[in-house]
């Protein structure tokens, strides 16, 4: 899976609680049939930045947007949010570190 990286626009993190940074460390997600979506991805996000993920039909860019936010399972790795390991938070945590809203007129982050 070929991965680029575009910023969008700047982002102005509005409480700085939420100005963390995303990392996805060693991810390894397989699908149904022992397909490997990806193995061993790395990807780091830091606060503020925005990216696109960018890829053809069925190459699991869905797969690893719902991974970093923690909605969907992967098979190896770590996901951390500014620092918290997603893997060690109960529901409720994971729900605290991932949620986050932007204004796409002025770029601000704020608490969803």
């Amino acid at each position: 899976m070929a991965l680029r990286y575009n910023a969008l626009w700047p982002v102005r993190a509005k409480n700085t609680a939420l100005a963390s940074q995303l990392e996805l460390r060693a991810i390894t997600k397989s699908v149904p049939g022992g397909r490997v979506l990806f193995r061993n991805l790395s990807l780091s996000v830091a606060a503020g930045e925005l990216v696109a993920i960018v890829g053809e039909s069925g190459s699991g860019k869905s797969t690893l947007l719902n991974i970093a936010a923690g909605l969907d399972a992967y098979d190896e790795g770590q996901i951390l949010i500014g620092g918290e390991d997603l893997a060690l938070l109960n529901e409720r945590g994971r729900r605290r570190a991932t949620a986050t809203a932007i204004d796409p007129e002025t770029g601000e982050i704020t608490e969803a």
